[in-house]
């Protein structure tokens, strides 16, 4: 898991204790966190335990400003942890087990099980209420550093809303290199795509804030809108992603092989995550195996809908399928494998409903902290969501008529609202 961070720090600097801890002053064995599962009968005598930590941290460079230590175990080991706060790390706990339980069904499902689909989990271990334990997973980076390594420096000019200007102070010889009482400044790049897109949302609304959206909603015309977003995809190149993979491939047929984890861990990810309602699935919260290629989600704030309910720009798209992913999957695009494998893996998932609605069942006889002054359980489609959380809004027609889609512009509103097999559904 690669994240940016601050320099390594020392542990001393956070905790005295874990620096200077000695396994042999203790009356009792502490054990190293995350080894109870509950797929089976404890075994705490096989455990490894605590032998002592690594004295450095690294802080990393987000919101709640996580930080990650390395426990030593007493079988010459090292357990990397991420230690976060702020949050309740009971629902991304709970929503792992349900991942779990999700990979057991698709283990008993034939066509499933040919094709090796398993969601990859990690360990998370909650302390408190607001603080806990995430394990570290190692050679993985987020699909925004993946994307973004393959910019070349133009590139990431023409992207990036700023850029660095360096004004000589020898101006009457500009040929020279600046020297050291030149003066830099960051100026904003009109023409990139951020810049524009906030220059499109304050014509279309008059605002530039959380706000402008419901407006833009209801003024802006769809031809109009479509337009404008074509001319802000054509200013990101549409191979990044690809070229990404032929770097960390050593041939074609190493490139095939990470690309075909790659779309089938993906497509598995999209459909397990759209059927538990899991959102703010934005390019930080999916980390890619830098050795394997396949797709760990990570970060399960927003669940059951929650991220179209309650956040005060509703996601209305069920998972993330763009550019980037089709032009890596050509020629076939996402009719090949990353349409098998989610219909497979829907096949699976409906043929076990009373195993997934039993293991969800948790979370409504046991909210968690975050959910438990907000959370409505009865929202069982986007435009159900929707009218929990944003019926009063004036935008709200606007937004149900998205997320259903139109008949002339979209195949999915072109079908029934229910009864359509695994094949049509996809």
């Amino acid at each position: 898991m690669s994240r940016a961070s601050k320099t390594p720090g020392n542990l001393k600097e956070y905790s005295p204790w874990m620096s200077s801890f000695r396994a042999e002053l203790l009356r009792d064995e502490l054990e190293v966190p995350g080894q109870y599962d509950g797929r089976g009968k404890p075994m705490p005598e096989y455990h490894a335990r605590i032998a002592g930590f690594d004295e450095r941290v690294k802080v990393m460079a987000s919101l709640r400003r996580p930080m990650r230590i390395v426990v030593r175990g007493h079988d010459e080991r090292e357990y990397t942890f991420l230690v976060k706060g702020g949050e309740d790390l009971r629902q991304d706990q709970r929503i792992c087990q349900l991942l779990q339980v999700m990979n057991g069904v698709l283990a008993r499902d034939a066509a499933c099980s040919q094709r090796g689909l398993q969601v990859t989990t990690y360990r998370v271990v909650p302390m408190t209420s607001r603080l806990g334990l995430i394990e570290w997973i190692e050679s993985t980076c987020t699909l925004k550093e993946l994307l973004l390594s393959s910019m070349s420096r133009e590139e990431k000019v023409a992207y990036t809303s700023e850029f660095l200007v360096t004004f000589a102070s020898e101006i009457s010889n500009p040929g020279h290199l600046p020297n050291a009482d030149s003066l830099s400044l960051l100026v904003s790049d009109p023409g990139a795509p951020a810049s524009e897109y906030r220059d499109w949302l304050r014509r279309m609304s008059g605002r530039c804030d959380s706000g402008a959206y419901a407006l833009m909603f209801k003024g802006a015309g769809r031809t109009e809108t479509v337009t404008s977003f074509r001319k802000r995809e054509s200013k990101v190149p549409a191979d990044l992603l690809k070229r990404a993979f032929l770097k960390m491939s050593t041939g074609p047929e190493a490139f095939l092989a990470l690309r075909n984890r790659f779309a089938s861990s993906h497509a598995l990810l999209c459909i397990s995550h759209w059927i538990l309602g899991i959102g703010d699935r934005h390019l930080d919260n999916l980390l890619v195996s830098l050795e394997a290629g396949g797709v760990i989600g990570i970060d399960f704030g927003h669940a059951f809908g929650s991220a179209t309910q309650f956040l005060p720009v509703p996601e209305l798209m069920p998972f993330r399928l763009t550019r980037q992913f089709i032009t890596l999957m050509l020629p076939l695009k996402e009719t090949g494998l990353v349409g098998s494998t989610m219909v497979c893996a829907l096949r699976a998932f409906r043929s076990r409903p009373d195993l997934l609605t039993t293991a969800m069942d948790v979370f409504v006889k046991e909210p968690s902290f975050d959910w438990k002054d907000k959370w409505d359980p009865g929202g069982t489609a986007p435009s159900d969501e929707l009218l929990l959380g944003h019926e009063k809004v004036p935008a709200f027609e606007h937004y149900i008529t998205v997320a259903r889609g139109s008949r002339e512009h979209s195949i999915r509103a072109q079908e029934p609202g229910s009864g359509l097999s695994e094949e049509a559904q996809f």
